[in-house]
């Protein structure tokens, strides 16, 4: 019921690469408020918002945020072929392949913010990720995390999966008054992920 902290950098990162998302079809995994699949759409981009079926089940804020933004909510019929002047909604709950998983269409980009908050659900992530990665291997991701615990690590399952990632940018928060330095330098990270081609498997 909150854009978490990280939700603004991704979207800054799309609006400052727009050539990277405009006319692409793009997936969000855990929208919440629809912060960065809005700017998506705002932007020319082709955008399936998800987030989990727990959550679409409870909230119709998404909804309401992308009415508000003069954005079409489009029919699930046409998922295929998505209309750039409207975005499509789904519950999408990660490493639950049900039947949404099958409607989705291959696509170019997928995005999320701050979905890497519970070690519990990298698994789950990564294997949705994977999935769709597989069906395209052309597909990239973008995320935004906030750093909560410098001991928690994605490496494993990241090989586990098949995929490599590359830190594109960091932004310090220090300066927010939020910020307990207790916690020590907390930063917001974005990072891409992509599949491993056999080009540039190393073993």
């Amino acid at each position: 019921m909150i854009t978490w902290p990280a939700a603004p950098v991704l979207s800054q990162f799309i609006v400052n690469n727009k050539p990277l998302f405009t006319g692409k079809r793009v997936l969000e995994l855990g929208s919440g408020t629809g912060l960065c699949g809005i700017v998506a759409a705002l932007i020319g981009a082709k955008v399936i918002l998800t987030d989990s079926h727990s959550v679409r089940a409870k909230s119709d804020l998404l909804d309401l945020n992308v009415r508000l933004n003069g954005i079409i909510i489009a029919l699930d019929d046409t998922i295929e072929d998505p209309d750039p002047k409207s975005l499509h909604i789904c519950p999408l709950t990660w490493g639950r392949f049900t039947g949404v998983f099958f409607m989705i269409p291959t696509v170019d980009v997928i995005i999320a913010s701050d979905c890497f908050y519970d070690p519990e659900d990298f698994e789950d992530i990564l294997m949705t990720l994977a999935y769709f990665m597989t069906r395209n291997p052309e597909t990239v991701f973008y995320t935004t995390y906030h750093v909560r615990n410098s001991s928690w690590n994605i490496e494993c399952a990241l090989k586990r999966w098949n995929l490599i990632c590359e830190c594109l940018h960091v932004d310090y928060e220090d300066d927010e008054p939020e910020c307990d330095a207790s916690q020590g330098h907390r930063s917001r990270s974005t990072i891409i992920i992509y599949k491993i081609t056999r080009e540039q498997r190393t073993d």
